[in-house]
């Protein structure tokens, strides 16, 4: 990992307003646009394949949106940028 790389993903971390003041990205855009594609596509194809019974995050997050007993609009984007987060996160 580059040094600017720890400085930006440190940043974001301990001081997030400072980053957003400088718009500054803790994570490349093309690198975010590609995991934020594949989750989309994977959301997308289970809900259309509910019987396949996986038994993830992700599939917690396609039950959460099909129920959706609260006033939160949940949207394919919200569930695929909470899976996103998720899966940073480790």
């Amino acid at each position: 990992m580059s040094k600017m790389r720890l400085f930006k993903f440190g940043l974001f971390s301990f001081f997030p307003k400072i980053g957003n003041f400088f718009k500054m990205q803790a994570m490349d855009k093309d690198l975010s646009d590609f995991f934020l594609g594949i989750l989309r596509k994977a959301f997308l194809e289970r809900e259309q394949n509910r019987n396949e019974g996986r038994e993830d995050f992700l599939q917690i997050l396609i039950e959460a949106k099909a129920e959706n007993k609260t006033n939160i609009d949940f949207t394919v984007d919200l569930a695929v940028q909470q899976a996103f987060l998720f899966f940073i996160a480790g």
